[in-house]
């Protein structure tokens, strides 16, 4: 039996927040600051699956957003709190979740 998502997002959240300090996650930091890391490590498995013939098309579609959010700050309010508009980004990339 599995966890409602709701109801493990409120459990495992609050830890999270409690293991962080209250601090902000260090990802969200760097967007704000014009910077990303998610980028280069999602492009890099990107590029090592291209060579190696694995697909790895989320690694690429999210290599490319952070590429895009690091850029623009006004697109990063298309997808701050709405997870939805993320997996429909990745739904317009043919990636279905």
């Amino acid at each position: 039996m599995r966890t409602p998502q709701s109801v493990a997002q409120r459990l495992v959240g609050a830890r999270v927040a409690r293991a962080r300090s209250g601090r902000s996650p260090g990802a969200r930091s760097d967007l704000r600051r014009g910077r990303s890391e998610l980028d280069r490590f999602n492009g890099a498995v990107a590029t090592a699956g291209a060579r190696a013939g694995v697909p790895t098309p989320v690694n690429a579609a999210l290599a490319d957003l952070a590429s895009v959010l690091v850029a623009d700050e006004d697109k990063r309010d298309r997808y701050r709190g709405k997870p939805d508009a993320l997996v429909a980004h990745l739904h317009d990339r043919g990636i279905m979740l």
